[in-house]
């Protein structure tokens, strides 16, 4: 259902997302990450980001199960001429070998995965992380006023309809999770990352951590 959604929406998608870039996340990830190293960024969907670690000279890797967002991101890796690679893969069940990323970026895609598979991704998250990897993940806050009030209005008749594992269905048709803080930081620490630190931006939960 929300694999759809981003098919049927790249294009206008790329249009309102494609320049917004969170400078102060994506370098602060980055100090973490030796330079010229590989990067997976899971659910890299239009590619703003997989650009971004290009053309500072690492190497990335994005997944995504979108087809209309990775032709996106091919058409945008081609007009700036980075070296990146792309796959269609399910961050759930990562393609990789052990150890084969300094760094994975997941921006804006963790909040479509049901809680019952957290802790399997996170997981496999660090299985192909290096030792010390660095992992950037974001998730919507549950405590945000508005989005807390979205969970609360369940199957009443509004665009967020009832759905298992606590998430609900937004307006467009995209199913969407809220945490707290203490659940994710919980999560990353049974998952064998060290929290580096939780910031919380308006509906967002942005969270940096190491593997160990």
């Amino acid at each position: 259902m929300t694999v759809d959604v981003y098919d049927r929406t790249s294009i206008a998608y790329d249009g309102r997302w494609g320049n917004y870039y969170l400078l102060d996340e994506l370098n602060g990830f980055l100090s973490h990450v030796k330079d010229g190293s590989r990067i997976l960024d899971a659910g890299c969907g239009h590619g703003r980001d997989l650009v971004f670690f290009g053309r500072k000279g690492f190497i990335p890797t994005g997944i995504d199960l979108s087809d209309a967002m990775l032709q996106t991101c091919r058409k945008k890796i081609s007009i700036s001429a980075v070296s990146a690679y792309l796959l269609a893969a399910d961050m759930r069940i990562l393609p990789f070998t052990s150890g084969s990323f300094s760094g994975v970026w997941c921006c804006g895609s963790f909040v479509h995965i049901p809680p019952d598979q957290h802790l399997a991704t996170l997981r496999g998250f660090r299985v192909v992380l290096r030792r010390e990897g660095v992992l950037w993940i974001s998730i919507r806050n549950l405590y945000f006023p508005l989005e807390h009030r979205k969970v609360q209005l369940f199957g009443r008749g509004l665009p967020y309809r009832r759905q298992k594992y606590g998430g609900y269905i937004d307006s467009k048709g995209r199913y969407i999770v809220c945490v707290d803080r203490g659940y994710l930081q919980r999560l990353l620490r049974t998952a064998k990352f060290k929290v580096i630190r939780i910031n919380e931006d308006n509906e967002w939960l942005n969270a940096m951590s190491i593997a160990k």
